[in-house]
């Protein structure tokens, strides 16, 4: 049995819910909405169409759609009523269509509460009926339970419980961490491997709607939603609507090089890494980007990865197509094996502990610059690394607004690919100082 404790919230975002998708009038306000006739370049009017929608979803779901649980009631008590009338007069035609009918509506609102529960709970799919909501709805008590913030330590020891301080320890803490000084003297190795002519063309080209589509439908559906509150299912079941509009905004991004500041505004989502957190270093910061920034960075993942064999040594395997991290863990534990064996020997172990979040940008940048990507794609990839706004997530509810000075993000589907054209700069380096003799390599007999 959980129980929750007291917890310190404030107003909730937008979410886009799957269950609406089960109600007569939901397609046709969604249609309705995306009419609205706005000026500007591609990118402004998709933005504000997603806006109209979302304003227009906001007051649909309060004055028609209403409260699920109090949906369900209404309906039972219709089914009961009419299954009464069935009793009393079973023979009769209208009475035995008037108890179907409110049979079916009755099973459709239960099955539409499953899926509020299922999408709330992020849990996956069971089995359909009506089993499914208890544990789906014990499932939502416990990861609030568990992501809930109550209080947190201070750097002088003290504990904060107020709302406020919480609030204000938080953005303090993320504003620091990612406006720290990573500036670096260093330049990165000559020895990267080349980008074609050919090849750069094709990262920077116009993206199609076959591949956009590609690479929508590769995305989970109700995967956690950035600010806006659109998941890829929004876009999923619209896509006959919405799909000139987001081609045309995604084809500004690659022609102009440009996004708005409401596309790349990301939420700040803590995950705690043990159910005794209580300072804010135990909590792991996940970025929850736009559905369509992040299909935007997805198209060019997907076009950058099949380029990352030529530019990444053997040494480095993870995130790297046809490669397995599991190959240099294997022979990380070996190779401590014989190390624990042999004399006196030993190892330097790099601790990566908020790597992402202090890369320097200007490093980065020449990183890229060193592969001979086109100056183009260096924009298209600064542009979405130097532009993001951040709002923290305490308890479900947002605080702060503020802008960064150094880091990638994790949930942004380019930054893994970024961060291994990093690593491979700092392994080159390891290679240099082995080469000259400053740092010793370890041949087991």
């Amino acid at each position: 049995m959980v129980s929750a404790p007291s917890i310190l919230s404030g107003p909730r975002p937008f979410k886009y819910f799957e269950a609406w998708e089960g109600s007569s009038s939901f397609s046709s306000t969604v249609h309705e909405a995306w009419q609205i006739q706005i000026t500007g370049n591609p990118m402004f009017q998709f933005v504000k169409k997603l806006a109209n929608t979302k304003q227009v979803l906001k007051r649909w779901n309060k004055e028609i759609f209403g409260p699920i649980h109090h949906t369900l009631a209404s309906h039972r008590c219709e089914m009961e009523e009419a299954q009464k009338a069935l009793h009393q007069t079973p023979h009769d035609p209208l009475t035995r269509a008037n108890e179907a009918a409110a049979r079916l509506k009755y099973r459709n609102t239960l099955h539409q509460e499953e899926l509020f529960a299922r999408q709330k709970s992020r849990q996956l799919w069971l089995a359909a009926g009506d089993s499914n909501t208890k544990f789906f709805y014990n499932s939502i008590k416990s990861r609030s339970v568990k992501n809930s913030i109550c209080c947190l330590r201070q750097n002088d020891g003290t504990f904060c419980s107020s709302s406020e301080e919480i609030k204000d320890l938080t953005v303090q803490y993320f504003q620091e961490l990612l406006n720290q000084n990573s500036s670096s003297a260093q330049t990165p190795p000559l020895a990267f491997g080349g980008i074609s002519e050919a090849e750069n063309s094709s990262l920077c080209s116009c993206v199609t709607e076959a591949e956009m589509r590609a690479a929508l439908f590769q995305m989970k559906a109700l995967s956690s939603p950035g600010s806006d509150g659109f998941p890829s299912r929004f876009y999923q079941y619209f896509w006959d609507m919405c799909k000139t509009d987001l081609l045309n905004a995604i084809n500004y991004f690659f022609t102009q090089g440009k996004l708005l500041r409401q596309v790349n505004h990301s939420f700040i989502a803590l995950i705690p890494k043990s159910l005794a957190a209580d300072s804010l270093d135990q909590y792991s910061p996940i970025s929850l980007c736009n559905t369509f920034y992040k299909l935007i960075t997805k198209i060019m993942a997907l076009r950058l990865q099949p380029l990352l064999p030529k530019l990444i040594s053997k040494h480095q395997s993870a995130f790297i197509k046809g490669r397995s991290i599991h190959q240099n863990i294997l022979l990380a534990h070996e190779l401590i094996k014989y190390l624990n064996s042999g004399p006196h020997q030993a190892c330097i172990k790099v601790d990566l502990k908020k790597a992402f979040d202090s890369i320097s940008w200007s490093y980065l940048e020449q990183v890229v610059k060193r592969c001979n990507f086109s100056d183009h794609w260096i924009s298209l990839c600064m542009e979405c690394i130097t532009t993001p706004k951040y709002s923290v997530l305490i308890n479900r509810s947002p605080a702060g607004f503020f802008s960064s000075s150094c880091g990638i993000r994790q949930g942004d589907p380019l930054s893994p690919l970024l961060f291994v054209l990093v690593m491979e700069s700092f392994s080159m380096r390891i290679n240099m100082l082995v080469e000259a003799g400053n740092i010793g390599t370890l041949v087991p007999s």
